[in-house]
């Protein structure tokens, strides 16, 4: 009888915790949505990212089989505010099947206020800027161009660099506004999705119109299952290649084969870069249960990991980005290949 009754009450006290956190997030809801032209002052994105982490972290106490009905209700209670941000409503209902398309990319690199209500651009504006893990993103973006700057500089003529699962590649349109190295870079672009790539020409396009120049770049339809098993003879050598968004959503076992396969791409002195969330990055309780959006985040000892399948050839450590949020897997060439 004892162990029964313990039973219901161990059941019954995420429940509660449950109700009293969804109660105490409703209440500041209501609250921000009363301010004058929806500026909340800056202690307001501390409290909503805490209210909404401790629904998230009472959820993942119930029962496996209890969590999806209890994250459906939280989204029926809780997404007519938060699906009137626009970035957060495209990564929810994922009209390209995955949340993290290009589309809700352009939405966080503009970083601009789109939504049809005040409290979507607050809303927005609290997701996209208040957390790190969503700053990480276009953090990510400039420190690629700076690290591909950097590479360059040690070497002359022409320079390769390819991207993989490249989205729309705003690095791009950043080398056209306001770097040396377009004029010796040739840049290829691998993406599955024939819209991303249309954005990513369109966008360079049009920063090419504004600036007066010119990036050598071509834009080519391939999946990740293609690139693995055409292997790196099927792709043109490389001096600099990177993925940084796509990690996230691989297992470990093909994560590393892709990584040996992209290492294999490099000339002697080449650089290979992967971008993947830390395993405890703060965005991953609004992704969760506010998106139904889960990636596979990594700690530093598993992102190198990713590496052990490399020979000799290749060394390789982990970089964090300023935010704290992602890990960088570096893998740098021997100049000279052994004989």
């Amino acid at each position: 009888e004892m162990l029964r009754v313990t039973g219901v009450q161990t059941c019954a006290l995420p429940i509660s915790e449950l109700a009293i956190a969804e109660d105490r997030l409703q209440a500041l809801l209501v609250e921000l949505d009363e301010y004058p032209e929806r500026h909340a002052p800056p202690q307001a994105w501390p409290r909503l990212t805490a209210a909404v982490t401790s629904c998230w972290r009472v959820i993942q106490e119930l029962e496996e089989e209890e969590v999806f009905d209890a994250s459906e209700a939280w989204r029926a209670r809780f997404h007519p505010w938060f699906l009137q941000a626009p970035c957060i409503r495209r990564a929810y209902e994922k009209p390209l099947g995955y949340a993290g398309d290009f589309g809700v990319m352009d939405l966080g690199y503009r970083n601009l206020p789109e939504a049809e209500t005040p409290m979507g651009n607050l809303l927005h504006g609290w997701f996209s800027t208040a957390l790190r893990g969503s700053t990480a993103v276009r953090a990510r973006r400039r420190w690629i161009g700076l690290e591909m700057q950097r590479h360059a500089a040690y070497s002359s003529g022409l320079w390769r660099a390819m991207s993989l699962a490249s989205g729309s590649s705003w690095e791009l349109r950043d080398l056209v506004h306001e770097s040396w190295l377009l004029h010796r870079a040739k840049m290829t672009c691998l993406d599955q999705d024939p819209r991303a790539l249309q954005a990513a020409k369109d966008g360079l396009a049009e920063a090419q119109a504004k600036y007066g120049r010119k990036l050598d770049a071509t834009f080519i339809r391939q999946s990740v299952r293609e690139v693995i098993r055409g292997g790196a003879a099927s792709l043109p050598e490389q001096d600099f290649v990177y993925s940084l968004g796509l990690y996230d959503y691989l297992p470990r076992a093909p994560a590393k084969l892709l990584t040996t396969v992209l290492a294999g791409q490099l000339g002697p002195g080449g650089r290979l870069i992967i971008g993947n969330y830390l395993d405890d990055h703060d965005t991953q309780p609004i992704l969760e249960l506010v998106m139904d959006w889960f990636l596979i985040g990594r700690s530093p000892d598993q992102i190198l990991g990713l590496a052990d399948d490399l020979n000799r050839e290749f060394s390789a450590r982990v970089q964090i980005d300023s935010t704290g949020s992602i890990g960088f897997l570096m893998v740098d060439r021997a100049s000279v290949t052994s004989a």
